[in-house]
């Protein structure tokens, strides 16, 4: 019987990511998805690992992954893929915050409240002083006065309130001793578009948010439920603004699933190639690569450099000439230099020779690749490339060395010197 093709192509790619004999559902339904299999070949080539001896369960320490849950992001490379989530507030109320029972645990949080804003105005800087749950609940009641405390606040109404208003100063109180909670968010999130002040002030409005929406009565602590608001508007603003093209944000959930690929991967010690990051992300390669193209970071040539108040980023790129763009004569030279040399490949019948040239010329993802990305490419040892390999320069050499005008009379050149040899011996 002969084999399928396919699920040998995508057992060899499933075997790549075996660990302990078994591999992740997440990297069945990739490589499913990858080699087009339909439901009934799906099917097939579970039996065809299963006689491999491979299973397809989670590791032992992955128990998230084996019900199906994502694996909780990277806090510290966090971006704009995670808004929608980010909106939704936690499922159980925390164990430090008192859930409401009756009346009289209302008024006793009331009244730690009011010693909270007393104390703030005898002494100042509230942000220095962190709430207990107790004063966080009677804030909340506060600022909504007579009214329950499960209703939204009317920020506008609030702002418009007098700034000795109980309501109003019940509202600022709890919106600057939780300042720090956001400066602890912001930082988590550097290095993404904004400068950390630009991120603060995001995540100011978020707290805000956060504080016009707490429901104390339901038992949750204010700074858990105020983080996911807080990481919210930061994640919004990094997309909105982080970037000098804006993309939707759609595209930023497809950036944030690459990027964790690419971590994983790289955490591993293995090659975080298209094929392994859509594996790992649930995307297909076209849409890694797409990624991977327009996610192309953008800096100002006017920033200062840390540590140096004077130097920026144009002296240090301007002193270097290996940095600087290269002048509109070189880049035609380099244009035309290229153009002529993948002329000469056009001898080259065989389109995995010509690829492999190009991608050890550095043609086809701008750099030059080894025989093992080759290989791993392609799907073979990288003993088999360099034989590709030096089969193709022969025949390079043999074109445009002899002046042999098509690849196949270097076959009829042989013949016709083992001819001239028998002559010679008859001779």
């Amino acid at each position: 019987m002969r084999e399928d093709p396919r699920l040998a192509g995508a057992a060899r790619l499933a075997r790549r990511y075996v660990a302990e004999g078994r591999i992740p559902p997440r990297v069945f339904e990739g490589v499913v998805r990858m080699c087009g299999l339909r439901p009934e070949e799906s099917e097939g080539f579970k039996d065809r690992l299963r006689v491999m001896g491979i299973s397809i369960t989670s590791s032992k320490n992955s128990g998230r992954a084996e019900t199906g849950t994502p694996p909780a992001p990277d806090s510290s490379r966090q971006t704009s893929s995670e808004a929608d989530a980010d909106e939704r507030p936690p499922e159980e109320p925390s164990p430090d915050a008192p859930a409401l029972r009756d009346r009289a645990e209302l008024v006793g949080a009331v009244t730690a409240a009011r010693r909270v804003l007393e104390e703030d105005r005898v002494w100042g800087r509230p942000g220095d002083h962190i709430l207990d749950a107790r004063a966080e609940v009677g804030l909340a009641a506060l600022m909504r006065g007579d009214g329950d405390l499960d209703r939204d606040l009317d920020e506008k109404a609030l702002a418009a309130l007098d700034p000795q208003d109980e309501r109003r100063r019940a509202f600022d109180a709890m919106v600057l001793h939780n300042r720090r909670l956001v400066y602890n968010l912001a930082f988590k999130f550097e290095g993404q578009g904004l400068e950390t002040e630009d991120l603060a002030q995001h995540g100011m409005l978020g707290l805000m948010r956060a504080v016009a929406k707490f429901d104390g009565s339901r038992g949750y602590k204010f700074s858990t439920y105020a983080t996911w608001w807080i990481r919210q508007a930061i994640t919004r603003a990094i997309a909105d603004e982080g970037a000098l093209i804006r993309v939707p944000v759609h595209f930023h959930e497809k950036a944030a699933k690459v990027a964790a690929a690419e971590r994983r991967l790289s955490t591993q010690g293995r090659s975080a190639n298209a094929a392994a990051v859509a594996v790992h992300s649930g995307l297909t390669v076209t849409e890694v690569d797409q990624v991977r193209r327009l996610t192309y970071r953008t800096d100002s040539l006017d920033r200062q450099i840390r540590g140096d108040s004077t130097t920026t980023l144009l002296e240090l790129v301007a002193g270097d000439e290996r940095h600087a763009l290269p002048s509109p004569e070189a880049q035609l030279l380099k244009d035309e230099y290229r153009r002529e040399t993948r002329g000469l490949l056009s001898c080259l019948t065989d389109r995995r020779e010509r690829e492999v040239i190009e991608r050890r010329m550095g043609w086809t993802t701008g750099d030059r690749q080894t025989l093992d990305q080759i290989g791993e490419h392609f799907g073979v040892t990288r003993e088999r490339i360099r034989q590709i390999q030096n089969k193709a320069m022969a025949t390079l050499h043999n074109v445009h060395v002899h002046g042999i005008e098509q690849p196949q009379g270097v076959a009829a050149e042989k013949k016709q010197k083992k001819r001239r040899r028998r002559r010679r011996r008859v001779g």
